[in-house]
């Protein structure tokens, strides 16, 4: 048994030392592509920084909000108004916004029409049409 827990030792030992080394390596890396940047920011100045937008409710209830606002509102609108008030800061965010509005509709909080839009069930115009499946509730 003393001779497994010395072979563990010893292997383990050799694997610090190999993580040890590339680590070393890529810090060095590191300072030298910082390094590099820094060159790069005294030569052309610092770019300049864009005001980082930071949402302050839950997606959902920035969706419904919208819908109140607004009116029917296309899925397309809510997703470009979910991304200017940053939802979305590194990517489009389609999925999240189908995905929740799905989940909205379902829950009834909004309701979907024939033609694509989403409003909220408070403020019904009665003669709308409504996807399959689902009706005025009021």
């Amino acid at each position: 048994m003393s001779e497994l827990v010395r072979e563990y030792n010893r292997e383990k030992a050799e694997l610090d030392k190999r993580f040890s080394e590339h680590e070393r390596s890529l810090d060095d890396e590191r300072k030298a592509a910082s390094a590099l940047l820094m060159i790069e920011e005294r030569r052309y100045g610092e770019a300049e920084t864009a005001e980082i937008k930071i949402p302050t409710q839950p997606l959902a209830d920035f969706l419904i909000a919208h819908a109140k606002k607004h009116g029917p509102t296309p899925k397309e609108e809510l997703r470009n108004a979910a991304a200017l008030s940053g939802y979305f800061p590194d990517g489009e965010g389609g999925r999240t916004i189908h995905t929740t509005l799905l989940n909205l509709v379902r829950a009834g909080r909004l309701i979907e029409t024939a033609e694509g839009r989403y409003l909220d069930p408070m403020h019904l115009d009665l003669d709308m049409n409504f996807k399959e499946g689902q009706e005025a509730t009021t």
